[in-house]
């Protein structure tokens, strides 16, 4: 996704990220989105993390979980 895209008022962006078994991965995001710190993946295990778009600045962090099976 594009560092300039702001998206639509609402507009909703779910990731999921899956590790592979070789090391946790540490997911970082583009400066038009505002997370609550890197995402820090665990071996073998799958993450989601959700956005929310305010139609203008750009898209927050509303949800995630880490460790899925």
């Amino acid at each position: 996704i594009s560092t300039n895209v702001v998206g639509k008022a609402g507009q909703i962006i779910r990731v999921l990220i899956t590790n592979d078994a070789t090391a946790g991965r540490t997911i970082t995001f583009g400066t038009n989105f505002y997370s609550n710190g890197t995402l820090l993946g665990t071996v073998s295990k799958s993450a989601t993390i959700e956005f929310v778009s305010d139609g203008s600045t750009g898209f927050y962090e509303v949800s995630r979980t880490t460790g899925l099976g």
